[in-house]
């Protein structure tokens, strides 16, 4: 039973680590695959080439990305459905706030340390 449903929609989810063609963009998968000898799973790195007709992707960027029913070319077997992550654009997966390295961004665009934040928290808990 390893036929696939017509209309099911495959989604991947990659880094995009080469933009140099026209309207394509590389795309690094990693799929899981199962060796059959030692029964364990290995990851397996893929290279798709997935369209990209805005230009909206950088290098480095997380993407999601969608097989055709039809194939473009003979290489580029995909589309861009979402930008996930884009490169420069970190969220601290705690706070739900921007940061870079070891500071939080605000709204504002000033910096503020972690450590200032931790300080802020234990003083309000204090009292």
């Amino acid at each position: 039973m390893t036929s696939k449903a017509p209309n099911m929609m495959r989604l991947f989810l990659g880094q995009v680590f080469g933009i140099r063609m026209n309207r394509t963009i590389k795309v690094k998968v990693t799929k899981m695959e199962l060796d059959e000898y030692v029964m364990k799973y290995y990851s397996k790195p893929q290279i798709c080439y997935v369209y990209d007709g805005k230009y909206e992707t950088t290098s480095g960027d997380i993407v999601l990305i969608k097989e055709l029913p039809v194939p473009r070319s003979a290489k580029v077997r995909h589309s861009l459905e979402k930008i996930v992550y884009q490169v420069g654009r970190t969220i601290d997966p705690i706070t739900r706030r921007r940061c870079t390295y070891f500071s939080y961004l605000d709204d504002a665009g000033t910096k503020q340390t972690m450590d200032d934040v931790g300080k802020n928290q234990t003083n309000a808990d204090m009292e």
